[in-house]
């Protein structure tokens, strides 16, 4: 999982309201050294005990300014909520979360949140499908998580909606 990207959806999970907790901002920062990516206010916040997980926080919004990430951040929440929508699709894809919990974070933190867009009812439908399948159905659970993969990889073949347009496009 790319580091900064990483950051990135972090930071708009936290201006979108998201309680984000001490330690994943921690985790995030070690990952992002980890990578060779190099800040003051990153090792300063891989460093933190847990004493000291107040200031995460704000070590967290300055490795974002030290990285020029914070400039790159969609101000609109509604672009936002899409970008994360994306990164959650991509993440099921890649296999880095499991189908039926990207599926779920789409479905509650995007779907739900933006009122039901048509784009993602496909996804959520089968979402749900996994969620209440059961053994005598006769159709073997994978073949429920490989239509959610679909249904993921045909959500980033789509443009992004909201006129928002993702780093690189």
């Amino acid at each position: 999982m790319d580091p900064i990207q990483r950051l990135r959806m972090t930071a708009i999970e936290e201006r979108l309201g998201d309680r984000i907790d001490s330690d994943q901002l921690i985790q995030a920062a070690r990952g992002t050294l980890r990578a060779g990516i190099v800040s003051l206010a990153a090792i300063e916040l891989a460093g933190l005990g847990r004493g000291e997980a107040p200031q995460a926080h704000d070590l967290f919004a300055r490795v974002l300014e030290e990285l020029d990430l914070a400039s790159t951040l969609p101000a609109d929440p509604t672009a936002a909520r899409w970008e994360l929508i994306r990164w959650w699709c991509q993440l099921i894809i890649d296999g880095h979360v499991a189908p039926e919990v990207g599926g779920r974070l789409v479905w509650c933190e995007g779907f739900d949140r933006l009122d039901g867009p048509d784009a993602l009812r496909p996804l959520v439908a089968l979402v749900s499908e996994l969620d209440d399948w059961r053994e005598d159905w006769g159709v073997p659970r994978d073949t429920y998580r490989r239509r959610v993969i679909d249904a993921a990889k045909q959500v980033l073949e789509q443009p992004c909606p909201s006129g928002h347009r993702e780093e690189g496009q």
